[in-house]
């Protein structure tokens, strides 16, 4: 006698999708490759359930909800300071483990922030993973415009009777 289970992800249209995967030969239910249909963070549905034999009457179980989660991510390392233009970047556009990081100015997406004026950071998670409600998303920095240094020469002039035309 062999256990099968049937793995169903009910989705919000409620549509289903399911396959089968055998446990072991010697029927004691223990399910293995389960993980095909089931790696994405979502509700899911488990029954299992023995053919029958001349010996066993067809049997299953109830179905049993189980849920994976997202996975949390509970910090990114916020960019902070006071920035000055000086003509190299303060921050990177950046993508880590389960997020993206944009950067906005003027409503022009940026991969680095360089030039002098204030970025909007906004923060998103990637499938599976979901951002911490400590995670600043949004939030902006400005990088303040470089002090003008003006260089007049130093020169010297001797006096004559003309008159300079300007």
């Amino acid at each position: 006698n062999k256990c099968v289970a049937t793995v169903e992800k009910l989705f919000t249209d409620s549509v289903k999708v399911a396959d089968k995967y055998a446990t072991n030969s010697d029927g004691t239910g223990l399910i293995e490759n389960f993980a095909p249909n089931t790696q994405n963070a979502g509700t899911y549905y488990v029954q299992a359930y023995a053919a029958g034999t001349d010996n066993y009457d067809v049997t299953a179980s109830a179905w049993t909800e189980f849920i994976i989660t997202e996975q949390v991510i509970s910090s990114i390392t916020k960019i902070e300071g006071d920035f000055t233009y000086d003509g190299t970047a303060k921050a990177t556009a950046a993508s880590g483990t389960g997020y993206t990081m944009t950067f906005t100015k003027g409503g022009v997406k940026y991969s680095e922030a360089v030039d002098a004026g204030t970025y909007t950071v906004t923060i998103t998670a990637a499938t599976n993973y979901k951002l911490a409600s400590t995670v600043d998303k949004n939030y902006t920095f400005t990088i303040n415009p470089a002090a003008a240094t003006l260089t007049v020469p130093t020169t010297s002039f001797e006096y004559t009777d003309r008159k300079s035309v300007v």
